[in-house]
């Protein structure tokens, strides 16, 4: 696998419910980009934050566990030895789902770092706590998602990168070069 380059898609699109996840290898190190919201079913469906999901008292927005679960199913065969590393961005509701998606392969002893932009809390402090070894926070500082949902603990690790000084929505889709970036050469050869 060693300087090939494979670019996989999972997930849906335009309009579409569900979790946009393109994905490729390079070298061994796995990359996941996850986009965020897209439909009004995963508006409504990042509402459905209770009850949680218990895993070991580790407490996860029971939406965002079952899609994540679902990209896992996605990357078994590369998580299961294939893969060295991980390297996964995400934004907004992707960020989210992401950082869950770093803890499961985290658990299969792979290094891995998660870089969220914009993106809402997932879980309770235990959770937050687990994740401060490999997840980054990102944010705009005009952006109220990431209060959301309001009594969710916040990332432990948070990095400020732009201050968007207009309304909410320009501010949460202002997103930081390095994900814009991320990936785009894969993106132009396919």
């Amino acid at each position: 696998m060693n300087n090939e380059i494979e670019y996989h898609y999972y997930g849906y699109n335009d309009g579409k419910r569900g979790i946009e996840m393109k994905y490729w290898v390079v070298d061994g190190k796995l990359n996941i980009k996850l986009g965020g919201a897209n439909s009004f079913y995963d508006y409504f469906s990042c509402l459905m934050a209770w009850p949680r999901k218990n895993i070991n008292g580790l407490k996860f927005h029971r939406k965002w566990y079952s899609m994540a679960v679902r990209c896992l199913n996605a990357l078994h065969y590369l998580v299961s030895g294939v893969v060295t590393s991980v390297e996964i961005r995400g934004h907004s509701m992707g960020g989210a789902v992401g950082n869950i998606l770093a803890w499961f392969i985290k658990n299969r002893d792979i290094d891995v770092v998660s870089i969220s932009v914009n993106a809402p809390k997932v879980g309770n402090k235990k959770a937050q706590r687990a994740f401060s070894k490999y997840v980054l926070a990102t944010y705009d500082k005009g952006d109220a998602v990431r209060f959301l949902p309001l009594f969710y603990a916040p990332y432990v690790l948070h990095l400020l990168y732009d201050e968007t000084k207009c309304n909410i929505i320009e501010a949460h889709n202002n997103l930081s070069e390095n994900y814009q970036t991320f990936g785009e050469e894969i993106s132009n050869e396919t």
